[in-house]
């Protein structure tokens, strides 16, 4: 009896939600995997901050499959270091729910200093399997260390999800590759990562001049099918936002694509941005002063046109002239 059509669409849309907002690839150039504690290394964080928000929506060729988001929530203490707590969100819409349902929640704690995990636990409800995975980074002992198993690590190791954003603190270069050792499910993988060109394109969001790049994984099969091609679009900017994620198939292709993100415009981690974000992450000081001067100017206008109107219906009331009518 041939496996179902329907049943295979839907079991590509759950791998590529895994593979889009758990498994995004990044890289360690070379040199970040020398020996010696971690702590020597300090990454210059421009592209994300307390408060970023991506949002997506997923899609099987035009049908939309679920949306997804990316969080940086806020900064958590693990093991006496700071750590950025990104929180990563996948959730299938109410049509594809009704034949496989998926609820996904991936967690990393990134070191604000070196940018390389500490932490890294996820949730996983997918049609009736369910499951929760926690691993801790020794960076001392290079161990992970999970319930069930020890894993022995490289240096600065990155998680799933710690590995996108360490990319996004990277300089690309169309035309060279660049690599990463990454833990996932208690081994550690190679990852290859070409900066194909760059391109302008169009999504949801906005228009946006991108780097393409492409992940290959050396060993066939982990990190995507060998009969697929996962392409990324990020921001040619200091921000490097994953904007667009495609997977092409041997039929149709699965797509994420950004629909909102937050902050708005590029910023650089200064003081003043973060306490400004805090304040307001939809708008500005000066835009909260516009849109109040504009509320205060059209209750005068309703006050003047309106108040006119009511003294002369009075006045032609006394005369005992219903003009209104």
């Amino acid at each position: 009896m041939g496996i179902d059509p329907g049943r295979k669409i839907i079991v590509k849309i759950k791998q590529f939600s895994v593979l889009t907002f758990c498994l995004l690839p990044a890289v360690f150039l070379d040199n970040a995997l020398a020996d010696g504690p971690p702590q020597v290394r300090a990454v210059e964080n421009q592209a994300f901050a307390i408060g970023e928000k991506l949002c997506y929506i997923l899609r099987y060729g035009p049908i939309g499959a679920g949306r997804g988001t990316m969080e940086v929530k806020d900064i958590r203490p693990v093991d006496q270091h700071p750590c950025y707590h990104v929180v990563s969100i996948t959730r299938s819409n109410n049509f594809f729910s009704l034949f496989f349902r998926v609820k996904d929640q991936i967690e990393s704690f990134i070191d604000t200093q070196g940018i390389f995990s500490r932490g890294f636990r996820k949730k996983i409800h997918e049609g009736s399997f369910k499951t929760t995975y926690t691993v801790f980074y020794d960076h001392e002992e290079h161990l992970a260390v999970s319930k069930n198993d020890t894993t022995e690590i490289p240096p600065l190791v990155q998680d799933p999800l710690s590995s996108f954003y360490f990319l996004r603190t990277c300089d690309l270069t169309p035309g060279k590759s660049v690599f990463v050792n990454y833990h996932s499910n208690n081994d550690v993988y190679r990852l290859e990562v070409q900066v194909l060109s760059r391109q302008r394109i169009k999504v949801k969001a906005g228009r946006f001049n991108c780097l393409v790049v492409r992940p290959l994984m050396e060993t066939p099969g982990v990190f995507f099918k060998p009969k697929g091609k996962l392409t990324i679009w990020l921001t040619d900017d200091q921000r490097k936002m994953p904007v667009l994620m495609k997977l092409k198939l041997r039929v149709g292709s699965l797509t994420a694509e950004l629909t909102r993100h937050w902050p708005k415009e590029p910023y650089f981690l200064s003081e003043k941005v973060r306490l400004r974000s805090q304040i307001s992450p939809r708008f500005s000081i000066p835009e909260l002063s516009s849109r109040v001067l504009l509320i205060l100017y059209l209750i005068s206008w309703w006050e003047k046109t309106f108040g006119l109107w009511w003294q002369r219906s009075l006045r032609q009331r006394r005369k005992g002239n219903q003009w209104w009518s």
